[in-house]
């Protein structure tokens, strides 16, 4: 019939790279035409029609037809494969086999550091372990060298141990710190400070204690001025030196601060040694708290302005803590209320602080009673460094200007806010 696909064979001009179709219909063509890379002679044979072809040669076309068809999914399969490699190709960029058998003996090196185990547990369990192990010589007494190696680097390391604590030793006699009962707190390293610099002289004799030296960190926003009336206070009674320093995190000071500094300049000219207390004021970037130290390798810092009062507070004769149980807890309470209600307080509880003072100065010219005390200090340096007086009730400045006018609370001018002067 006409709809039974019909072959035709087609030479070019040449005689060279014959085409061969296969032909589905009188007027149209479909699958693909194949290029075959060797030469055929020139071939011309159509058929319209199968009715005009012979039985041998519809044979014929039914065997090559086969053949074509075979040949062609040959070629896809072998362009399938080739593009299958190609891409493998391209994900597999840089591959390299091993440079070693990985199913093979590896040995591993003997030369450095080769220790056995050190672990000799009772073998309870029946388990025997091999000869050539650690336990089994030493169960069996067959390796009395390798102890005695063992002992002599025990030895080694007690000896270092030895030597590090004389170098402990010595920088502990050097410091003069305590530690023969074991490391004391902070409380007791302060307790003990305290004990000895009340019972110093105002001199310190020749090879006699070292003086008391406190490290004190503060921000030039918030100056602790609380630390010059207290100097003073305890130069009534020892030797103190106050000297005051710039760290490098600080660019440039204020003018107040410099101020400060130069009250202390130009001092005797005498050797740290020669002092019973000696103070020394940082300035640096620290948080609103300024911060104390008096021993760096046995305490941390202590934060507050506030705590610095009671820690010098100790040192004066007498101490705060020597008049009385309720007068003490008086300060304290003042304290606190300088440090969270004004320090640390927002203006609703700065007011209230600030009431409350007003109403406690409307008994007494200061806080306390007839005479400044560390409540007057720490209230009236808070208020200089909020600069709070501006608004502040009559009676609190009234209070204000009494303390400017004490020599022992005496600051410049540039400290001071108007109101104040």
């Amino acid at each position: 019939s006409a709809t039974r696909p019909l072959i035709s064979l087609q030479g070019d001009a040449a005689g060279r790279r014959p085409l061969i179709c296969l032909v589905a219909s009188r007027k149209r063509k479909v699958s693909a035409i194949i290029n075959r890379s060797f030469c055929y002679p020139k071939i011309m044979a159509i058929w319209t029609n199968q009715r005009r072809a012979s039985p041998n040669e519809r044979e014929n076309l039914r065997h090559l037809s086969k053949r074509l068809q075979t040949f062609f999914f040959l070629t896809m399969a072998a362009v399938a494969s080739a593009a299958s490699a190609v891409e493998h190709a391209r994900c597999h960029m840089y591959r390299v086999e091993p440079i070693y058998g990985e199913t093979g003996p590896i040995e591993l090196p003997n030369c450095m550091y080769k220790v056995d185990s050190v672990y000799c547990e009772a073998d309870t369990s029946g388990i025997s372990r091999p000869e050539g192990s650690f336990c089994f010589q030493m169960q069996a007494g067959a390796d009395a060298e390798l102890v005695q190696r063992l002992e002599a680097r025990q030895e080694q390391l007690l000896k270092k141990l030895e030597s590090l604590h004389s170098v402990v030793q010595k920088t502990r006699e050097s410091l003069s710190i305590g530690m023969e009962k074991g490391t004391p707190s902070t409380r007791q390293i302060s307790a003990s400070s305290v004990s000895a610099l009340t019972q110093s002289s105002s001199s310190t004799a020749p090879g006699g204690a070292p003086p008391l030296d406190v490290v004190l960190g503060a921000s030039p926003g918030r100056p602790p001025f609380s630390v010059w009336p207290l100097k003073r206070l305890l130069g009534e009674r020892r030797r103190v030196l106050l000297s005051c320093h710039t760290h490098s995190s600080v660019s440039g000071l204020p003018q107040r601060i410099g101020d400060l500094g130069r009250l202390e300049a130009g001092g005797s000219g005498d050797s740290r040694s020669s002092y019973d207390l000696v103070l020394t004021l940082v300035w640096k970037q620290v948080e609103r708290d300024c911060e104390m130290m008096v021993n760096p390798l046995l305490q941390v810092a202590i934060s507050g302005e506030v705590n610095l009062i009671r820690y010098l507070g100790r040192l004066l004769d007498p101490s705060y803590e020597s008049l009385g149980p309720v007068e003490a807890t008086e300060v304290d309470h003042w304290l606190d209320q300088a440090h969270h209600g004004l320090l640390h307080g927002k203006n609703k509880e700065r007011q209230a602080v600030l009431k409350a003072l007003n109403a406690q100065l409307g008994n007494s010219p200061y806080v306390l009673g007839s005479s400044p005390s560390l409540a007057d200090i720490a209230l009236w340096s808070a208020v200089l460094q909020l600069d709070l007086l501006s608004g502040a009730p009559s009676n609190v400045k009234r209070w204000m200007k009494t303390l400017n006018k004490d020599p022992k609370l005496k600051l410049p001018e540039s400290c001071l806010v108007p109101e104040a002067i």
